[in-house]
């Protein structure tokens, strides 16, 4: 079952969704380049580079497409964009990358205790599922951003801004 972590509030904010099956968190590449104030048809590059690893679902207010790309790619789609952002937004975005990454490092981490300690590892697992943890990783992440948003008020969609 995928778990909106939240509707954003205003165009500045991230949104995510966390698979609470696979524990599997994407990010909305929409509301992260609004939160970078970048054009969203930069979602193109992820559309094209990571087609396969795209969850396209439908904006309930708007019927506009909402894409979603695994948390563990979002540092890669950052590196793919990062030139093609503003003076002002890059160091926003490099922070939120890093950021990124040591998520993904501490999710390997865990992983690994699947083997090595299997009982930390579904104390994990039984948390993840809880609210509280959704709400917890969308607090951490976004707080990662301290720009203004951006004014235009379209989602993700390729070709679209």
């Amino acid at each position: 079952m995928d778990t909106l972590t939240k509707t954003p509030s205003s165009n500045s904010e991230i949104l995510f969704l966390i698979d609470k099956k696979t524990q599997q968190t994407k990010i909305e590449l929409g509301s992260l380049l609004r939160a970078f104030s970048a054009p969203t048809t930069l979602a193109k590059a992820a559309a094209s580079t990571w087609e396969n690893e795209l969850l396209i679902k439908e904006d309930p207010d708007s019927g506009s497409p909402l894409y979603y790309l695994p948390m563990q790619l979002s540092a890669d789609f950052i590196d793919l964009i990062l030139d093609q952002l503003d003076s002002d937004s890059r160091p926003d975005a490099v922070q939120f990358r890093d950021a990124c990454r040591t998520i993904e490092a501490s999710a390997n981490k865990i992983s690994r205790l699947q083997q090595t300690k299997p009982h930390v590892y579904e104390t994990w697992l039984k948390w993840m599922d809880s609210d509280e943890a959704t709400q917890t990783m969308h607090k951490i992440l976004s707080r990662q951003h301290q720009h203004p948003p951006a004014t235009s008020p379209n989602h993700a969609a390729p070709g679209g801004q």
